[in-house]
């Protein structure tokens, strides 16, 4: 079900698959929620096959003719969980308003604008996460939940062991719930560089805080995909900042805090002092429990529900010795991490195209100078890295269409001469031929199965 409201400075607003559930602090959630039945699961658009949607809302924003989609959960605030799509690339923003969300979008029809959703979530399914010795070194705690999330005795035991994003972040979570509130908190502030691998090691043995510093946020695809870590300077501030970035993972506070108060405890142990403290912590969820416990831990304000996660501290962190610093470890661990960086941030590759694909398929013919230009990177660089993974450009738009054209053809009630205009075929003959040899069914006996 589907349906139109009119939104400040004439811009349309369609709402598809939201929760009952009404969110006041929320001017997206209130706005559209009335009247708009729960996602069912398997007819969601969003979701992949299998994956359950537990009242997801999808908003679709219209200004002029482009288009912007709004993602959230009500497992938190929708108004703090709004994501905006925009060539494949999240946007996450507190502030924005609906309208500058809108004239950021330059998807053309909503549709598009889902599958870039849909590309993402495709893609981050894919992230994970290396063991390393945190399993290892807190095996009692983990243990006894291992099966909730549907995770094996193995990763206890073996550091080299790779596991998926959201099996990892929902393991925290249930923990959260068992043990307590603070779990990820305080099992981060007894954290050692040791737990996180080679990436740990080779901040631990840096030369200096700053290329300590730039190792933690430079690297931190080697230890887990699917979240981002940046260092920003100013005059007067140094500030740490994390951000999970895959859309389907909404509970996240146990690993938010987990890797904070983590990161605070390695800065101790290089520097060895104890007394090493932020001038304030910010989190982007909502305070649960004693304010005390965060206070003992980071002695200093804390604050949440912010657009995002950071510790900030005074600028003369920078000039603190690393007294662990092993110059010629670190010399042999940086040329390791970055080929293993390479590796994992290059696995992402054919997702970020497919949705980059996907946005231009409707205008027209999608070239592999336009995609490059729209993914930021040179031509030749782009065919490098397709070639480097035996992909080649002309295979992938056509995956991409095919993609397309059953999603279209399974889950909207476009009709087929709409979805060959979407998909970029100038007649309907023409792609329900392209159908049939990707299918060896006719659009409309592959939508008759697909619907039962």
């Amino acid at each position: 079900m589907a349906f139109w409201l009119r939104s400040c400075r004439g811009a349309g607003v369609l709402c598809l698959y939201g929760s009952t559930r009404t969110d006041a602090d929320s001017t997206h959630g209130s706005r559209a929620q009335k009247g708009v039945r729960g996602c069912g699961g398997s007819g969601c658009p969003v979701h992949s096959p299998g994956v359950r949607c537990q009242g997801a809302l999808v908003l679709g924003f219209r200004f002029s003719r482009h288009w912007a989609a709004v993602f959230s959960c009500p497992a938190m605030s929708t108004w703090r969980m709004s994501r905006l799509l925009r060539d494949g690339e999240m946007l996450f923003s507190k502030r924005c308003t609906a309208s500058r969300m809108v004239r950021c979008s330059c998807a053309r029809t909503f549709v598009l604008a889902i599958f870039w959703l849909r590309s993402s979530i495709m893609t981050d399914r894919r992230h994970t996460v290396f063991c390393e010795s945190l399993f290892v070194r807190n095996a009692a705690l983990f243990a006894p939940y291992l099966g909730a999330v549907g995770l094996g005795e193995k990763v206890l035991t073996s550091p080299d062991a790779e596991i998926p994003l959201s099996q990892y972040m929902a393991l925290w979570e249930v923990v959260g719930r068992e043990v307590s509130p603070s779990v990820g908190l305080q099992t981060g502030a007894r954290a050692q560089s040791s737990d996180w691998g080679a990436y740990g090691y080779a901040a631990r043995s840096a030369p200096s805080m700053q290329l300590a510093l730039r190792c933690l946020s430079h690297f931190y695809a080697v230890l887990a995909q699917g979240a981002r870590t940046e260092v920003s300077v100013n005059d007067s501030f140094v500030t740490l900042i994390y951000q999970v970035v895959d859309p389907l993972i909404t509970e996240r506070r146990q690993d938010t805090e987990y890797t904070t108060s983590a990161a605070l405890a390695i800065l101790r142990e290089l520097t060895k002092c104890s007394s090493l403290k932020p001038v304030r912590v910010e989190f982007e969820h909502d305070r649960l429990g004693d304010l005390s416990v965060y206070q003992d831990v980071f002695s200093c304000p804390v604050v949440f529900n912010q657009p995002d996660n950071r510790m900030v501290f005074a600028k003369s962190l920078l000039d603190m010795p690393i007294l662990t610093a092993d110059t010629r470890l670190f010399q042999a661990l940086e040329p390791f991490l970055q080929r293993q960086h390479s590796a994992r941030v290059e696995s992402e590759l054919l997702g970020r195209m497919a949705a980059h694909i996907a946005s231009g398929l409707g205008s027209g013919g999608v070239s592999i100078e336009w995609v490059a230009s729209s993914m930021n990177m040179g031509v030749r660089t782009l065919q490098r890295r397709l070639s480097e993974q035996g992909l080649d450009f002309t295979q992938v738009v056509e995956d991409v269409r095919r993609s397309l054209a059953e999603e279209y053809v399974a889950r909207s009630d476009y009709s087929f001469t709409h979805i060959a205009l979407l998909l970029g075929y100038s007649e309907a003959s023409s792609f329900s031929r392209a159908f049939r040899r990707w299918t060896q069914l006719t659009p409309l006996k592959y939508r008759q199965r697909a619907r039962g």
